[in-house]
């Protein structure tokens, strides 16, 4: 069998190889002097407990070292080898930082433009030497004070995509960013104070206690998820803020847990506003008015796609009952999802029926034939 796998070409070596954990390619690659050297014919390069040791449970204190010294073997044999992207994810702190700076150092030299980083470290301890090579930059859990985003922002200018998940921003109450090349910027978990600057972002994702969020203008945003968890003015503002500086967005997904909706500023009812689509994900305590949400749908006068989705908090709070004058809508889908009796979602849903003029299709998620009977009957 030995003989028959020798005679293999080298490039069918190096695929069978691509399949096996680090911790066997690089045994497997130690049998031979012609195999210790072959690419690694993936333009991927994953650096967690799974590829490494072929187990996800391997992510511990006491497996550090051990994936360290795996890691380094395996990218001591690589030589004149192409990578397109890193992904580094293992519970690696501030102790191994010099191990990981030469890693990513030496995917860059490799060719690498993308790099998925999710380790326990201050990222002050590392990133000096190859930041400003990468064009996406996803990062988990990582530790940055306000010097290591400043160095970020100022230092990242071939940027495109930038993605801060989990991360933790200790003594930082404002998150500046100023990218000009950057298109894609997504920010999780997060409860700071947001100003944006990037004149061709086309994406924009933050989901948080967001405090605070402040636009330049923004000509190709094209979509946007703002999920501010913990605002009580029902989100209105940053949907105004959105709708004046980004005008021509045209799918929005937004989180709104009100206790009351508040109408929209006039400066937000742009009768050019491009949005097509409005995705509400609401949190709303039983007996809330609904109809608060035609606030949204008559701000945008070009929107044809409405989903909704309703979350039940468990507490009943009436909300005083107010007249909505009939207002025409463009909507062309309409999806509501989880239907109860204990909101007047009836007499909205006969608002927007009634209020049609370009209307295909409209879906409602009702839990039982009983909820389902009663509004086909109303």
């Amino acid at each position: 069998m030995g003989d028959y796998i020798s005679e293999l070409p080298d490039d069918v070596v190096s695929y069978i190889l691509s399949f096996l954990t680090l911790r066997d390619a690089v045994r497997a690659r130690l049998l031979s002097r012609r195999w210790r050297y072959l690419p690694y014919c993936r333009t991927v390069l994953r650096l967690d407990a799974l590829n490494v040791f072929g187990n996800e449970g391997y992510n511990r204190v006491s497996h550090r070292s051990k994936f360290v010294r795996l890691v380094d073997q395996f990218l001591d044999t690589l030589r004149d080898q192409t990578l397109r992207v890193l992904v580094l994810h293992f519970g690696l702190d501030n102790e191994y930082s010099s191990h990981i700076d030469s890693w990513i150092l030496r995917a860059v030299t490799m060719g690498i433009k993308e790099l998925d980083l999710g380790c326990q470290l201050n990222l002050s301890s590392c990133c000096t030497s190859w930041i400003s090579h990468l064009t996406t930059l996803h990062m988990f859990g990582v530790r940055m004070n306000h010097n290591d985003m400043v160095f970020i922002l100022s230092s990242a200018l071939n940027l495109t995509s930038l993605s801060l998940e989990h991360c933790c921003y200790p003594r930082i109450k404002c998150l500046k960013v100023e990218l000009l090349g950057l298109k894609k910027l997504l920010i999780d978990d997060i409860s700071l104070d947001i100003k944006l600057n990037c004149p061709n972002l086309e994406v924009f994702e933050c989901i948080g206690p967001l405090s605070n969020l402040t636009l330049a203008h923004l000509p190709f945003l094209r979509q946007a998820k703002v999920f501010p968890i913990g605002r009580r003015d029902g989100g209105s503002s940053i949907i105004a803020e959105l709708i004046r500086f980004a005008p021509h967005l045209k799918a929005l997904s937004f989180f709104v847990r009100p206790l009351v909706i508040q109408p929209l500023p006039l400066t937000a009812r742009i009768s050019k506003s491009c949005l097509k689509q409005l995705d509400l994900v609401m949190l709303v305590p039983y007996g809330f008015d609904l109809f608060g949400i035609t606030y949204f749908i008559n701000a945008c006068p070009s929107l044809e796609i409405l989903r909704l989705k309703l979350r039940p908090l468990t507490f009943t709070r009436q909300s005083p009952q107010k007249e909505y004058p009939d207002c025409q809508h463009q909507l062309k889908e309409v999806e509501i999802d989880t239907y109860s009796q204990k909101y007047n979602l009836v007499e909205l849903v006969l608002y927007l029926l009634r209020n049609a003029v370009a209307l295909e299709k409209m879906v409602i998620a009702c839990s039982d034939k009983e909820k389902l009977t009663t509004l086909l009957q109303n």
